[in-house]
């Protein structure tokens, strides 16, 4: 449901952040799984003048990360508005990932599309709904059955 939900945020549902940007880098950020294994993210991030949080958005890859960060071409010491989701947590590294959208004055220069949130969305719902489905009537197909078996063991008892 949170997938649907942020598909459908507009600019205005958005948090706006407008600052004279510090840095612009991609960094490597390191999370662990329940079973032990090493998952590695890299987004690109952005720090701001007088602001110590971090605000990032994620690319697949490293070498993804890079092209993109050189594509943007940002100018450090230059003001950027960015709008990002506010329900995305604050991760590893102190980053607050969900960046959607990135201005320089009116012009947008990076705006992030809700495709992949709509089709996760719509995905779990249907996953969801067919599931609960199928424990409600499984429940009493099963009922059911128990019921026939038992009445034929009654037969059985009856006729001999």
């Amino acid at each position: 449901m949170l997938s649907l939900y942020r598909a459908t945020l507009t600019e205005n549902d958005l948090v706006m952040l407008n600052g004279i940007l510090k840095s612009a880098k991609v960094v490597e950020v390191t999370s662990y799984g329940s079973k032990g294994g090493k998952k590695h993210s890299y987004p690109i991030t952005l720090k701001f003048e007088g602001d110590k949080q971090l605000y990032g958005f994620y690319v697949s890859n490293k070498n993804k990360a890079e092209d993109m960060l050189r594509s943007i071409n940002f100018e450090i010491g230059k003001r950027y508005s960015i709008f990002y989701d506010p329900t995305v947590v604050t991760g590893f590294a102190n980053v607050k990932q969900g960046i959607q959208k990135i201005k320089v004055g009116d012009k947008v220069i990076l705006e992030e599309t809700n495709f992949r949130n709509k089709v996760l969305g719509v995905f779990m719902l249907g996953f969801s709904t067919i599931l609960f489905l199928v424990i409600m009537f499984a429940d009493k197909i099963k009922k059911r059955f128990a019921k026939r078996r038992h009445s034929k063991s009654c037969l059985t008892l009856t006729n001999l």
